[in-house]
């Protein structure tokens, strides 16, 4: 019992708040860093590579993403959110974890020559072939990440993130540099994950022991499935598209909405990434105290919009110049796919936070139901827009995440009892603020000389929207800020 008691650590709740923001201190600013890191690689791989190569890689990326559902079979956030846990338990979710991730290898191998045929694609066959190793190296890693999440030491997991990103990069840039093309991709996975798993091993101080029977894991392997299922439905909706484009418009098209898709995504997971790691942990421990939980969630709800809204918008005014910087002048092509998918990005970051109620709560059931009547929607609007190519099935994204969140939040709010309007009354103030944020950068924009390369009108507006952001959080958000700084302190 000792020894469970180092392993497992007990947090107190009586400044959960405090913990959460200090975690969250040290996640964003390694959050910070590891994208800086990765948009660097994209940047470099985006030259070195052509939109056939990530068009090719799309197209496995599509089953690969599928078949890492399982891979975890939802045992992490099961471990994370469980109030009390033995290491009988979780010595026996680790082989769990581990057999399913060694028959998803075994499964994508086997269904390389199915792929290669579906898309046409002979060249699917080896690019299949190789990426079939990866869910074996993240599964064994799975469950010493969830432990170090669930005692909150975000360090030594973003530790493992940075890690793994950096030998990634090094892996396939230095493929791409000797002419290997798409298994630069594949290289550039296959490092990553090895990388994160063997960190994972060595800082989280746990070696698993032997499956016990009878160690009480059916409510958790219960949880997983609920929430496994979710995922399941939940892959079709976000990957549909990629399947409809690659099967019908070919790997350029592809290619171009993978990597709009991409960079739209960049500034939602700089924020929701974060948020969730900490959010998940600390609301799981607020189970039995609604209240709490209630602050919790609308105080971390508060900071994604203050967040995600300005960057979306943004964005949004300025992807002319974010696309020629990122991915070089050979990516245009993109920038409509990216200004439509960056409107889907203001509800999605939403969408993504709000899921952790669902999963702080126990309640992947209801997650589950809720999977089972959205995501015919998304479908059908992704399938509505595929006959118009990347622009339509973009839009028809967009449409579907937007009709869909409002129901979605609704479900989660009636489990803590939240009425819908308080979340609406926390997010009005931060929409307000990008759209003003938008509205001035759009006319700074068509006020610079357009002699001007898009690295400096790029840095302008950059550098405009920063002042802009930090004059409305002084005029406007001067409580949050003083909070922010007490919690920091752990002055409370």
């Amino acid at each position: 019992m000792d020894e469970d008691r180092g392993l497992l650590q007990d947090i107190s709740t009586d400044d959960i708040s405090g913990k959460a923001v200090r975690g969250g201190a040290v996640v964003f600013g390694a959050m910070a860093v590891q994208k800086a890191l990765a948009l660097a690689l994209m940047a470099v791989l985006a030259r070195l590579l052509t939109p056939e190569d990530y068009g090719l890689f799309g197209m496995v990326f599509a089953l690969a993403a599928f078949l890492q559902v399982f891979a975890d079979l939802g045992l992490s956030m099961a471990t994370v959110q469980k109030m009390e846990l033995s290491r009988a338990q979780i010595s026996t979710l680790f082989w769990v974890n581990l057999a399913f991730s060694a028959l998803l290898s075994c499964a994508a191998a086997a269904a390389a020559p199915v792929v290669a045929l579906f898309y046409r694609e002979p060249r699917l066959l080896g690019v299949t072939l190789w990426i079939a190793p990866g869910f074996l190296l993240a599964g064994l890693g799975t469950q010493h990440a969830a432990l170090m999440q669930r005692n909150m030491r975000f360090g030594a997991l973003a530790a493992c993130d940075i890690a793994g990103l950096a030998a990634g990069g090094a892996v396939g840039v230095w493929m791409a540099l000797v002419g290997l093309g798409v298994y630069s991709l594949v290289g550039q996975s296959l490092a990553q994950v090895g990388t994160r798993s063997a960190l994972a091993w060595a800082l989280s101080g746990w070696v698993p022991g032997r499956p016990v029977r009878r160690s009480g894991v059916r409510p958790m392997l219960r949880f997983g499935g609920y929430l496994t299922g979710f995922s399941v439905l939940n892959y079709f909706a976000r990957n549909m598209d990629k399947v409809l484009l690659g099967r019908f418009w070919g790997a350029t098209p592809l290619g171009l909405y993978t990597r709009a898709y991409a960079l739209m995504t960049y500034p939602i997971t700089l924020v929701s990434g974060p948020m969730n790691s900490i959010m998940i942990p600390a609301m799981s421990k607020l189970q039995r105290d609604l209240n709490r939980f209630q602050e919790t969630y609308l105080r971390g709800l508060r900071v994604v919009a203050l967040l995600s809204f300005p960057m979306m918008t943004v964005l949004f005014v300025a992807a002319e110049e974010v696309i020629a910087i990122i991915y070089g002048p050979q990516w245009t092509d993109a920038v409509p796919l990216f200004r439509i998918l960056c409107i889907a990005g203001l509800w999605q970051g939403i969408y993504n936070f709000t899921g952790q109620v669902y999963i702080a709560t126990g309640r992947t059931d209801r997650l589950f139901q809720y999977g089972l009547a959205g995501t015919p929607i998304i479908v059908a609007g992704i399938c509505c827009g595929a006959p118009f190519g990347p622009r339509g099935v973009a839009t028809g994204y967009a449409v579907a995440m937007l009709l869909v969140l409002i129901p979605y939040s609704w479900s989660a709010y009636r489990i803590i009892r939240l009425p819908l309007v308080a979340a609406g009354g926390v997010l009005a103030s931060p929409l307000t603020g990008a759209l003003v944020m938008a509205v001035l950068t759009w006319i700074l924009r068509h006020a610079l000389p357009t002699v001007w390369s898009a690295i400096w009108r790029g840095t302008v507006l950059v550098l405009f929207c920063a002042v802009v952001f930090v004059l409305q959080g002084v005029l406007f958000h001067r409580s949050e800020a003083r909070s922010l700084y007490n919690s920091l302190a752990g002055k409370g």
